[in-house]
């Protein structure tokens, strides 16, 4: 499994070593591939294994409720005035162990930045432990197994028994929210959306099960949460997302009556 980093970039996962690494390709295409640093992860338990999540491009549009929204969804009052780079997007990482899911999620641009990295001896490549990149760079996270998430550029949307939720981790959207909303890791609720900035480091306990030890993840990030209408049963069908709307579609059972419903959340 791999992803494309850049051009001529692409990092892959090593599942016997446990470890990310990033390899060029040479500038004409075809040929042989040379590793340029290793990334170690946590240790894993024994039966675990990770795998790559596939990512969607960055939508355009600013992701935080104006004051003059509706109180049913969260809107902005303007696009942003740009377009995010594809070294904008975030990397993600999955594994599943019995009723749990786990989640790490890293900026494109973070794993870039270990290409530049040097060890002082040209045939000795960089070889970077968890504890050296992980806590700062990555967002980890466990949650239920038949959690509905998706990765769209750095915003991490999932779906859990309090509703929708949208984890941003673009620098200038979490700063933004922290000059507006505070810093406190704090819920705020505006306009019918819980709101929180998180800037300090959290510490994920996995028990034993996926990774062998607790994890720090330190990724800065804002959260936004959209209660879901609890009339009756509903049984999710999917999360979709584009430039200005999350789309919630689930399968609604009224009175023994089973109704395909959307719920739409805008962002625009």
């Amino acid at each position: 499994m791999f992803e494309i980093l850049a051009e001529n970039m692409f990092l892959f996962y090593d599942l016997d070593r446990n470890t990310l690494y990033i390899a060029s390709s040479p500038a004409g295409g075809e040929g042989s591939m040379q590793a340029i640093c290793y990334l170690f992860l946590p240790a894993l338990r024994q039966d675990a294994y990770l795998e790559l999540v596939d990512s969607d491009m960055e939508p355009s549009s600013w992701f935080l409720p104006s004051k003059t929204s509706a109180s049913d969804s969260c809107q902005t009052p303007q696009r942003t005035p740009f377009h995010s780079l594809p070294d904008d997007r975030m990397i993600s990482f999955g594994a599943h162990y019995r009723r749990h899911a786990l989640r790490v999620l890293v900026p494109r641009k973070k794993l870039l930045a270990f290409m530049r990295l040097d060890t002082g001896h040209h045939d000795q490549k960089p070889q970077v432990p968890w504890d050296l990149w992980g806590p700062k760079s990555a967002h980890v996270v466990i949650m239920d197994s038949l959690t509905f998430d998706k990765v769209v550029g750095q915003r991490w949307f999932f779906e859990d028994v309090q509703g929708i939720a949208v984890r941003d981790f673009h620098p200038l959207r979490v700063r933004e929210a922290a000059a507006r909303f505070g810093s406190a890791s704090e819920s705020i609720q505006e306009n019918g959306c819980t709101i929180k900035v998180v800037l300090e480091p959290i510490t994920v306990a996995f028990h034993g099960e996926t990774f062998a030890k607790d994890v720090v993840s330190a990724l800065p990030y804002v959260e936004t949460r959209f209660p879901i209408p609890s009339k009756g049963r509903q049984d999710t069908v999917g999360i979709a997302v584009d430039d200005e709307r999350i789309v919630h579609v689930v399968d609604k059972v009224t009175e023994g009556v089973t109704q395909r419903w959307i719920h739409i959340y805008s962002f625009v």
